[in-house]
């Protein structure tokens, strides 16, 4: 089970990777208002903070990479091995996109809070957010699943 979780990883770059090239120009309002598909540049991390500053937006993430896929190797619990491989998904897509174009693209975009843009995203930072969930959830809930000896 555990390879096949790992295997996800590569699978999951390559879709965020092609969401991204087809968002290039794309200037959609899908939802009046509210939802929209538009290209963006994002030279920072989230909400754009820490523009332009590589030992954040590049380094970082480098560590970060390293630490969860240690953890994922290491661990025994499928849930948290999930949430670990969508983070590491999600860190790797955008670490590409800064070293291919030197920023992030982002396209989704809901007009929440439209003064700051703090909602504009990419298929890379929702399986970070959603690998984020489900180890947090894993961790909090321990007695909710069983653990999975002999994971390989």
């Amino acid at each position: 089970m555990k390879k096949k979780i790992i295997f996800l990883i590569p699978i999951l770059v390559f879709i965020d990777a092609i969401s991204k090239w087809l968002a290039i120009g794309v200037d959609k309002e899908l939802i009046k208002n509210f939802f929209f598909l538009r290209y963006t540049e994002n030279p920072g991390v989230i909400f754009g903070i820490f523009a332009n500053n590589k030992l954040i937006t590049i380094l970082l993430p480098m560590i970060l990479i390293v630490y969860l896929f240690y953890h994922i190797i290491k661990e025994k619990e499928t849930l948290l091995i999930t949430g670990f491989a969508l983070m590491v998904s999600g860190l790797v897509g955008n670490l590409l996109d800064r070293f291919i174009y030197g920023f992030v693209i982002d396209f989704i975009y809901f007009k929440i809070y439209p003064k700051y843009a703090i909602s504009w995203f990419n298929l890379a930072d929702a399986f970070v957010v959603i690998g984020l969930g489900l180890a947090l959830w894993s961790l909090a809930n321990p007695e909710k699943h069983t653990r999975s000896q002999g994971l390989k």
